[in-house]
């Protein structure tokens, strides 16, 4: 099995956090490859290429999660990281913390929807929910680092 990883970067997400994602992670952004796109394409195109997708977009998450494909087809899709921040300075802050939090293989496995945001004190909050609801689909606990 790969251990290559594979994240795309909405329009709103620095390409100046690529870095944080590691040596053995392959990113793509949007703003390169299709940029404009509707929100419905990103999310084909982060499907299509098995890449996890990394936003900011409030929209976006809520048409991930509404996905057509996923009532008529059983789809699930490779996960999303929804940093709830529109500062870059913030954005790196929340995104160093996923990365370190959790095991990618099984987050793209279960289609899981990563949101990291600041609480009230400034402390990075990481909720995280799998999204996959294949009949039989045996989900267990994502482990973390």
């Amino acid at each position: 099995m790969s251990k290559r990883r594979y994240f795309m970067l909405d329009e709103d997400i620095s390409l100046n956090l690529r870095p944080l994602f590691g040596r053995k992670a392959d990113v793509m952004s949007i703003r390169e490859l299709m940029p404009g796109a509707k929100d419905e394409d990103v999310i084909e195109a982060a499907s299509t290429r098995e890449a996890i997708l990394v936003t900011n977009d409030e929209g976006l998450v809520e048409k991930y999660r509404n996905a057509p494909r996923r009532k008529t087809e059983d789809a699930c899709y490779p996960g999303l990281i929804h940093l709830r921040d529109n500062k870059e300075e913030v954005q790196r802050r929340l995104l160093d913390h996923v990365m370190k939090r959790f095991v990618w293989n099984e987050v793209l496995e279960q289609d899981c929807l990563v949101t990291a945001s600041l609480d009230q004190n400034k402390a990075v909050q990481v909720k995280h929910e799998s999204l996959c609801h294949h009949q039989d689909y045996e989900r267990r606990q994502i482990r973390r680092r």
